[in-house]
């Protein structure tokens, strides 16, 4: 089957690229184009296409220097035939990290001079072996355990690292091999079991200590093998880079040294070596020993961009349009131009280096964002301020910029979106929620906050802003803990309330989450919070519960329990640092935890005002 690449345009159009001949790019721009809402021209797509390929002169141009330039090309360099000279299939092989967006953004985004080749494994079985030499280094190692003689050790990863980073990369295994040798056969120096069998070649040996390296370390060893830096390109100009976060810097150096170790023998290699011949600024062609060859394209993804987010479970048009993640998620697709890899690597060092931890470790994705915000490379979607405040918002200054914010929605407030929605909504197989389900957690009275899941949520936010003419949204993490703070509030822990009013909570209250039966005691779910009252923020005079079993959604996807400041899960040491790992089932509106998660809104205001 052939390989489908992906081509992204303006106005969030995407073409497929299978072929460079003319009539497949026809075929391409005719079948296999998705877009987002508008449309485009067939001929205008043509063009753009022939542009981002590199080629002057629209379609017609594009045509014409196939047959004067590209043909003769291919002649010029002896390619042949079309194949996949990148990825590998075996997803547990040790090429697997291998992608084709990362090599075109490798070679196209590292604004250094083009490398002659990179080494994709193509053809060769190098690797493999490479990856069984760990076997050979334990059997070893156990049969010398086998002999009491003083001379015999196991092979020592120190002894070797001091001669590797001293002697010359053209003559280093041969140093290496000949010790290991000497090691072996020099010091022991009596006759070896008929059951005890070593070559006496370097490969062996090489294998063996390769093999004791990188034993209990393989799999921090293949995620070494990637586009990153140099790694995999010849001429090597850059060091190695090694993707290793939050450990200690022995276990680095370690890998560095095996890493090392690993591309003086592959620059022994012939098989697997894929030559860069570039055609024009945005096309280059790859190609084996055998004459087979791959093409690359500037801007290439590996995967078409899905605009349903959230899949089945709320329609696009449902979603509303601040939304960070899919104004994120797009930019990062359509307008992102650079070596997304090497960011992922920067932001990874960047998250740790500002006091991350592996155990609120937020997403790729999220510190990616992060990333790519504090570099002033990427900025959430500016909303337009309002000029009026809405009943029930209060005017709030954060960060210098003053907002409206909402008290907690009220069952009343989401039951007269319900009501004005009803007629769509019955239609509508992505709203799943029904007037029994949603009262059956929403059985208070109707002043009461409501409690949703995500995506009814959306609704009602899409709703809310269509209705009001504004660009509400979910407060972030830092805009809570500015107008919440972190102080404990939770009801529980305050003396002057008397004990009939948490009756409904069991002894172990204050510890963690209600008793069992509250997750399927209807009566019970819906008592808990009756009697919890609200507590007054002085400052910004907005109200929160006080309760442990009521939260409230934010923007990152998560939510707080409003009473202690504590995650979803009520994890022993959350705080807001771990919110954004801490999330709950989108789909869930936290009854089977017995919590009930709620939401309130938040829109900028215009400075007049």
């Amino acid at each position: 089957m052939t390989a489908t690449y992906y081509l992204p345009l303006n106005n969030f159009h995407i073409v497929s690229i299978r072929s460079l001949e003319p009539d497949q790019i026809k075929l391409s721009a005719k079948k296999h184009t998705t877009h987002d809402r508008e449309e485009i021209k067939f001929n205008t797509l043509l063009n753009c296409i022939a542009k981002s390929l590199g080629f002057s002169g629209g379609f017609s141009g594009y045509k014409k220097e196939y047959t004067s330039k590209l043909i003769p090309f291919f002649k010029q360099h002896n390619l042949k035939k079309k194949v996949d000279l990148i990825e590998k299939k075996d997803s547990l092989s040790a090429l697997a990290n291998l992608k084709r967006q990362d090599l075109s953004e490798r070679l196209f985004f590292h604004h250094k001079e083009l490398p002659k080749k990179v080494y994709t494994g193509y053809n060769s079985d190098f690797i493999d072996k490479f990856s069984k030499s760990q076997y050979e280094a334990r059997s070893f190692n156990n049969k010398v355990a086998k002999f009491e003689n003083k001379h015999i050790s196991k092979i020592d990863f120190h002894e070797y690292r001091g001669l590797f980073l001293s002697g010359r990369s053209d003559n280093i295994i041969h140093q290496c091999a000949d010790k290991l040798y000497q090691n072996i056969v020099n010091n022991i120096k009596i006759a070896l079991d008929d059951d005890f069998y070593f070559e006496d070649n370097s490969d062996f040996f090489s294998n063996l200590l390769l093999g004791t390296l990188y034993d209990n370390n393989i799999l921090d060893f293949y995620t070494q093998i990637t586009f990153l830096s140099d790694n995999l390109f010849y001429p090597q100009t850059e060091p190695v880079e090694i993707e290793l976060y939050n450990y200690d810097n022995d276990k680095k150096i370690k890998l560095e040294f095996i890493f090392k170790f690993f591309r003086t023998l592959l620059n022994k290699q012939t098989e697997g070596w894929i030559e860069i011949i570039p055609f024009n600024d945005n096309l280059i062609f790859l190609k084996s020993d055998n004459g087979d060859y791959d093409f690359i394209f500037k801007n290439q993804r590996d995967s078409l961009f899905n605009h349903q987010i959230y899949g089945d479970n709320i329609k696009r048009k449902d979603v509303p349009n601040n939304l960070s993640k899919y104004h994120f998620k797009r930019w990062n697709y359509f307008c992102n131009q650079g070596f997304r890899y090497s960011d992922y690597h920067n932001a990874e060092k960047m998250y740790y280096a500002n006091g991350g931890q592996s155990r609120n470790y937020p997403g790729r994705e999220v510190i990616l964002k992060e990333y790519y915000t504090s570099k002033g490379i990427y900025s959430d979607l500016k909303s337009s301020p309002s000029d009026y405040i809405i009943p029930s918002f209060k005017k709030v200054l954060i960060n210098d910029e003053y907002y409206a914010v909402s008290e907690l929605v009220t069952i009343k407030d989401f039951v007269h979106f319900f009501e004005e929605n009803k007629t769509r909504f019955e239609d509508d197989s992505n709203f799943k929620l029904t007037y029994s389900d949603f009262f059956e957690a929403n059985a208070q009275e109707e002043d009461f906050p409501v409690c949703v899941n995500w995506f009814n949520m959306m609704h009602y936010i899409s709703w809310f802003n269509q209705k009001h003419d504004i660009s509400s949204r979910l407060l972030t993490i830092n805009e809570f803990s500015i107008v919440r703070g972190d102080n404990d509030i939770s009801i529980a822990f305050d003396k002057d309330i008397a004990p009939h009013e948490i009756i409904l909570l069991t002894e172990d209250a204050t510890k963690g989450m209600p008793h069992r039966d509250s997750y399927h005691n209807e009566h019970k779910y819906n008592s808990i919070l009756i009697n919890d009252k609200k507590w007054i923020n002085p400052q910004y005079k907005l109200s929160f519960m006080r309760s442990n079993y009521f939260a409230e959604w934010l923007a990152e996807e998560t939510c707080v329990r409003t009473g202690s400041i504590k995650d979803f899960y009520y994890s022993y040491n959350s705080s807001y640092e771990s919110l954004k790992r801490s999330t709950p089932p989108l789909d869930s509106n936290g009854m089977y935890k017995g919590v009930k998660i709620g939401f309130r809104l938040i829109y900028k205001l215009s400075c007049n005002i």
